[in-house]
């Protein structure tokens, strides 16, 4: 039998360290495609999974990633409900031989830790020959808390071996022609737009900053090297304009910057996820979780021995400043990273340092992708890198004996530092919470003759949009990533003009605002209205139903 090299038991090593650590946390369940309670009344990761249905129930369109199905009637892309369009595209082409009840989150959550640990490995097989170490420093990766912590509550932003692809890329650069070079970068980027827009300007740092040093090294070919590095951006506007992601009215920017920006201490800041370390303040942000980017205990154990080795080994110092350049240019990159994570308030705790006084077309930007503490994440994994590159250099003596136990302590620490947050998230996605107040059975009576649902308000979003998506029924407004507010309540105003003066679709069930009283209700003289689950539905002819289902009609 031929043995594996050293790169393919590196990827072997990495994809079985991936498969065995989702099975641990979530087992075999969320793998079953025809399961998808789990999935139900769970915020965020209900709205992906509403997503994939109303996509996949919708004709096709071009731009193909467009769907009519929800909002109604105006095609919207799928890219804003988050479903992860890459799967929801490919197994759309597959939806006629698919079962009636699909789902592809629990396939999703395997590839992320499957890929997180090849990606892992492949940079670290070099710095850890020994197969055994290596397995204890790519489990460091897949149990990586930043990653866990996004799956299944937004679950495209699990694709951390997207930012890991972003630094093998950045790290063997010299290694690569420039058509290689554009076509690895163009790949990439192409991916990573078909997952969750917030990689894009993610990979985009990387490849400014890497084609920067490239231009250092070489000292040639600048203008065709800055030219390249256009192209893989290029590739990904145009992957986001085949799925529609500029089509329509879409409202692209919130006024809502800093509501979830870093604060300086976000290393250090577990925000109630650690057993051991409390949260730390960053009074700024509205959202303090999504720039959750705690080291946890192993990864501090790790920093710390490669900081004090530093200090106290001139050889490593002369070694690392042989490379200065590298150091220069992976400096450049974090600095980038924090300013996007912390922007516009820089701040320690609870102490302000200062704002930033931005360029219109700047903060326009930064508000396109509001929610920036999300960058820290790379910060995070270049740090987590180096201290387990480092920790595997700081004496050839350690590797046999004294850098496994060093790992496996670290890997150890981590576990125990988030036990508590890993228990309450599995626990939480797999458990079948469904809708206990909503009677599907009895909606099934109203809609029978029905093709559409209007609602004037998201308050009952996850019944109904669920409901509506496992009917084949269209619904006028469902939760997105990016809406247009002020086309939606236009579109209510005149909606409701019409129902007041008895203009009523025949095919189409109107759920009233539920702060509707006796006296508004009146106003609708011209329409049957019945009352299901607290929800008045209003209709344009009267409905052969039972009598307990109350009618109130003028």
């Amino acid at each position: 039998m031929k043995k594996l090299s050293s790169f393919n038991r590196a990827i072997l090593i990495g994809a079985i360290c991936g498969l065995v650590t989702f099975l641990l946390l979530y087992g075999l369940d969320l793998l079953n495609v025809t399961e998808a309670v789990w999935l139900y009344n769970k915020g965020d990761v209900t709205q992906h999974y509403n997503g994939w249905q109303f996509f996949r129930n919708s004709r096709w369109f071009f731009p193909i990633g467009l769907m009519d199905t929800a909002p109604y009637p105006e095609p919207v892309s799928v890219v804003y409900t988050d479903a992860i369009p890459l799967f929801a595209l490919f197994f759309k082409l597959l939806s006629p031989i698919l079962p009636e009840t699909f789902q592809y989150f629990g396939i999703w959550g395997l590839s992320c830790y499957i890929l997180q640990g090849i990606a892992s490995a492949v940079i670290l097989y070099k710095y850890i020959p020994k197969w055994y170490t290596l397995v204890l420093a790519v489990s460091l990766f897949t149990c990586s808390p930043w990653m866990f912590y996004r799956l299944y509550m937004h679950s495209a932003l699990a694709a951390h071996w997207i930012i890991l692809l972003c630094v093998l890329l950045s790290m063997n650069s010299n290694n690569l022609s420039l058509k290689r070079y554009i076509i690895f970068w163009s790949g990439l980027l192409s991916v990573a737009s078909m997952i969750h827009v917030y990689f894009i300007p993610m990979c985009v740092v990387f490849l400014g900053c890497t084609t920067l040093y490239r231009i250092y090294k070489s000292r040639t070919r600048i203008i065709l090297n800055l030219g390249a590095s256009l192209l893989p951006i290029l590739s990904a506007v145009i992957v986001l304009w085949l799925m529609g992601a500029f089509y329509g009215t879409v409202q692209f920017a919130k006024d809502a910057l800093g509501e979830a920006s870093a604060n300086l201490n976000f290393l250090f800041n577990s925000v109630g996820m650690s057993d051991f370390l409390p949260a730390l303040p960053n009074p700024l942000a509205k959202w303090a979780g999504e720039s959750f980017g705690y080291l946890g205990l192993g990864g501090f154990l790790l920093a710390g021995i490669g900081i004090l080795w530093l200090l106290c080994d001139k050889e490593l110092r002369v070694k690392i400043y042989r490379r200065k350049a590298e150091i220069v240019f992976t400096g450049l990159l974090l600095v980038i990273f924090l300013w996007l994570a912390t922007a516009p308030t820089v701040a320690w705790n609870n102490h302000v340092y200062f704002r930033w006084i931005l360029p219109q077309p700047v903060y326009w930007v930064l508000n396109v992708f509001r929610s920036l503490g999300r960058f820290v994440w790379p910060i995070c994994y270049v740090i987590l890198l180096a201290a387990v590159i480092g920790s595997s250099q700081v004496s050839k003596r350690w590797m046999k004996v004294g850098l496994p136990i060093l790992l496996g302590t670290a890997l150890c620490l981590q576990i125990a530092d988030f036990k508590t947050m890993i228990n309450d998230r599995v626990s939480w996605v797999k458990s079948a919470e469904g809708y206990p107040g909503f009677h599907e059975d009895i909606w099934d009576l109203f809609t029978g003759d029905f093709q559409h649902i209007y609602v004037f308000s998201l308050d009952n979003w996850q019944e109904l949009s669920t409901y509506a998506a496992s009917r084949n029924l269209t619904i006028n407004e469902t939760y997105m990533a990016r809406r247009d507010e002020h086309q939606i309540f236009e579109k209510n105003i005149k909606t409701a003009g019409e129902l007041q003066n008895g203009i009523a679709d025949p095919q189409t069930l109107y759920i009233l605002p539920k702060e509707m009283g006796r006296e508004e209700l009146s106003t609708l003289s011209k329409l049957y209205i019945y009352q299901i689950d607290g929800l008045y539905v209003a209709v344009s002819a009267p409905l052969q139903i039972e009598e307990q289902y109350e009618e109130y009609h003028q």
